[in-house]
């Protein structure tokens, strides 16, 4: 394989299809998905606490667990937040598995622990099992074993009953807490999840089709799946700036007053990431002395108006602050901003490596890229007469489909279902159900299961073999 360096910007699941514009017409989703804290506020730290990881903070904000280390055992403390002493040790025996993420019950003495596991030896992990901390009586109880592959999520929330899994460039998960059973969000993979809205029982969403426009609109989809008319944007406009320079991030702008809600929900609740916590609060940035000790934060794990909790690795810092109002501060300098810029391009630098295969050369015109990002596959990208764009789906496929390739017999299906393989390998998990089979004027080619059900795409043909459609099913 070519690897070849090329900076552009990181925009994940969110790329537009033509690398040339992709800078103009996403800028408004550059954070969205760069991860990335550069607010942290050096001044106002209470203390610090070493290997405490995964943490949550209770409703009444008052206690935060965390996970921590003695006698070689993993256990659950609760920290008081404003002073960091421990006021409990639960002694329950965790699982084996290691536990990576916590969530605290908004009502309920109740913590939740997702336990992981590694199926293969690439960095992946996934879901292990779901697990029930009573607070009061220290007893763990196993709520759900896992056998489906659910990668870890990077961020867990609480709807009505469900827990809220999201994971970057991949589907959005429930698990509803009364059946402790898994469920799509939304089976319709146009719409992406923003933010939850625990108090309005429901979520912020995104149409990716609309990722474009200038003004991305936000929508509101209930618990019956329902999505409502636009209520507000996602706007562009730059809120950190010096005299000459500036940084743009993003700000929300409302339909109507009625919608103000849409900013709190926002601000504490966004997924998959807390960028927005940055647009919604530039002081963090004007309380700071100086920004080089945020470019080791790797996270703001909690925030509301008085106090922030960020992590390094497995060590976690506290900090408390007053809040002036969110305005934009008027004190940055153009180092500052230099210094931003300079992080941001080292966050969005990818490399990309073509694709050589000869089943590829068979079936598609067009080269193929693996992107890395830090040395992680982060997407595959199509170069083709002249345009250059990220494969998001099967269904892109169809137009990369040579002139003269048709689905006529077996060996022709077998010759698909190889190059399928190289672009989206299937786990080691799934190899045992890759199957195709041809029924009337469709093959299908299973690529695994889930929830029970083969999933795969069906290739639609006219009566020469020609694929006329590539249909992703999620249940065969």
């Amino acid at each position: 394989m070519i690897r070849e360096s090329k900076k552009f910007l990181n925009l994940g699941r969110f790329n537009n299809l033509n690398y040339d514009n992709m800078k103009t017409a996403l800028v408004i989703l550059l954070l969205l998905v760069s991860n990335i804290v550069i607010f942290a506020q050096t001044n106002f730290e209470l203390y610090s606490i070493e290997d405490t990881y995964p943490i949550c903070v209770s409703s009444n904000n008052k206690v935060f667990y965390g996970l921590t280390w003695s006698e070689n055992k993993a256990i659950v403390k609760a920290y008081d937040l404003v002073t960091g002493k421990v006021v409990k040790k639960f002694i329950s025996v965790l699982p084996e598995n290691p536990i990576k993420l916590m969530l605290a019950h908004p009502s309920k003495n109740l913590l939740y622990l997702i336990s992981t596991r590694k199926i293969d030896d690439t960095e992946n992990r996934y879901i292990d099992a779901v697990y029930s901390l009573n607070i009061k009586s220290d007893k763990l109880k196993l709520l759900r074993k896992v056998y489906y592959n659910y990668k870890i999520p990077n961020k867990i929330g609480f709807v009505e009953n469900n827990l809220v899994f999201t994971t970057l460039q991949e589907p959005t998960y429930l698990f509803n807490l009364k059946k402790n059973d898994f469920s799509l969000l939304n089976p319709n993979t146009d719409y992406q999840l923003l933010s939850i809205a625990p108090k309005q029982k429901g979520f912020l969403m995104l149409n990716i089709k609309e990722i474009s426009q200038r003004k991305v609109p936000i929508y509101f989809m209930d618990m019956g799946r329902k999505i409502s008319d636009r209520i507000a944007y996602v706007n562009p406009y730059a809120i950190i700036k010096s005299e000459v320079r500036s940084i743009q991030l993003q700000t929300i702008t409302l339909e109507d007053s009625s919608y103000s809600w849409i900013l709190n929900a926002v601000r504490f609740n966004c997924f998959p990431l807390y960028n927005f916590q940055i647009a919604m609060r530039p002081f963090w940035l004007k309380h700071s002395t100086t920004l080089d000790k945020a470019y080791a934060l790797s996270g703001v794990l909690f925030a509301n108006d008085t106090y922030m909790i960020t992590r390094v690795g497995k060590s976690i810092s506290v900090y408390n602050y007053t809040e002036p109002g969110n305005s934009a501060p008027s004190n940055i300098t153009d180092a500052d901003i230099a210094k931003i810029e300079e992080y941001l391009n080292q966050r969005n630098t990818l490399d990309r490596e073509i694709i050589t295969s000869e089943f590829l050369e068979s079936v598609f015109d067009g080269l193929f890229y693996q992107v890395y990002s830090k040395n992680k596959l982060k997407h595959i990208a199509v170069q083709q007469h002249g345009s250059y764009f990220e494969l998001k789906d099967y269904s892109m496929l169809i137009s990369l489909i040579k002139a003269d390739f048709k689905l006529t017999d077996d060996k022709q299906a077998k010759l698909f279902q190889d190059a399928l393989n190289v672009i989206f390998p299937v786990d080691a998990y799934n190899k045992k159900n890759v199957e195709n089979y041809k029924v009337e004027n469709e093959w299908v080619f299973v690529r695994g299961e889930a929830f029970g059900n083969k999933v795969g795409i069906i290739a639609k043909l006219n009566d020469s073999g020609e694929i006329l459609e590539i249909v992703y099913k999620s249940a065969l």
